[in-house]
């Protein structure tokens, strides 16, 4: 078991099955007379590791912290970072919050080394939307899957998707890299299979983007997919206020303009997850709006040749246990090193029984 450094085998395996749960983080802030503490996914039956973010240091239960059922308390003379309440507003006139009496701070590149990783066994189960294996809907790809064969993996969509706020964007360890990233490595590694990826996603886009943005369009097309992997989202949802209807037309149209050019071509639609739903863009347009609707709109397209991950859900399971800024890579929108596991294990489960 590889704890003090990135390992695709352990981050890829799924937080809903087996009694396991590695490198979980934690965001401790510190509120006036509370203790700093946060939340475990589930309740540690073992603790197993308890650890810096970048995987250097292991704290002490006792001397650092202690569990009191899913709960991590920080010590008094602890050596974890914490977060004082006030460090996540500046006075900035940037990311107001929707009442208008504060701003909040970008955290991107400060959130992350202060968060813990948490290794432990447990005995409880996940109650929440449980990803299956797809191959009744994506029967082309997961047959070249199980063969063996070469396939081509192109993705396209936003920051998330592009770079995000994840450890090995940031330049910090343990450099986590980006999903798709991980998803090829794991299909390698597993089926044995050749991944030839292409990730065409850009940071700010909107599903639209990919007309406007002649270079993305061709690009995807020209690179003759086997599976296209659209995850846009996050940022239709917000200030731009696309509307679910148009939000399901512009997907269907990236994966018709797609297929057309590549009849054999299988779609994976991603859901996305959720921002920080009390901040603002600095025009006070909200950045919280449609996201959590898309989903249900996206399902509507579910059809042979076309599926939905859904990272929706997912996310508002884990947002539901443990809380936003456990989850956050910057504050705002971005997910952690966390979250973006969740990304590769879903679609890894869709397409390997």
């Amino acid at each position: 078991m590889i704890l003090n450094k990135y390992d695709n085998e352990i981050y890829t395996v799924p937080f809903w099955k087996g009694k396991t749960i590695f490198q979980e983080p934690l965001t401790f802030i510190k509120e006036a007379g509370k203790d700093a503490k946060a939340k475990l996914l589930y309740c540690p039956k073992e603790i197993i590791s308890v650890r810096s973010q970048n995987l250097e240091t292991e704290y002490t239960e006792g001397e650092d912290y202690i569990v009191s059922k899913n709960e991590v308390i920080v010590t008094e003379n602890s050596r974890i970072n914490v977060l004082d309440e006030s460090e996540l507003y500046t006075e900035a006139k940037t990311f107001p919050s929707r009442d208008k009496q504060r701003f909040y701070k970008y955290l991107g590149g400060i959130i992350l080394p202060k968060q813990i990783m948490v290794t432990y066994i447990h005995n409880d189960f996940w109650e929440g939307f449980v990803p299956r294996f797809s191959g009744d809907l994506l029967p082309k790809v997961t047959e070249k899957i199980k063969k063996k064969d070469k396939i081509n993996i192109t993705f396209v969509g936003d920051s998330i998707t592009a770079n995000g706020d994840i450890s090995g964007s940031a330049g910090i360890k343990p450099f986590m890299p980006k999903y798709p990233e991980m998803l090829k490595e794991k299909l390698e590694n597993v089926c044995g299979c050749k991944i030839e990826m292409n990730n065409f996603a850009i940071g700010g886009t909107v599903s639209r983007d990919f007309f406007a943005n002649e270079s993305v369009c061709n690009s995807a097309v020209n690179s003759q997919p086997n599976l296209l992997i659209i995850a846009y989202g996050m940022n239709d949802g917000s200030g731009w206020g696309v509307s679910t209807e148009n939000f399901k037309q512009n997907i269907k149209r990236i994966a018709d303009c797609v297929c057309e050019n590549n009849p054999d071509c299988e779609v994976i639609a991603v859901s996305t997850i959720i921002p920080n739903i009390d901040v603002c863009w600095e025009d006070g347009n909200p950045i919280y709006g449609f996201q959590d609707k898309y989903e249900s709109a996206l399902l509507e397209l579910e059809r042979q040749g076309f599926a939905i991950a859904r990272m929706t859900s997912v996310y508002k399971y884990l947002e539901n246990k443990k809380g936003f800024y456990s989850l956050t890579g910057n504050g705002i929108n971005h997910p952690n090193d966390f979250v973006v596991r969740a990304y590769a294990q879903v679609l890894f489960e869709m397409l390997v029984k």
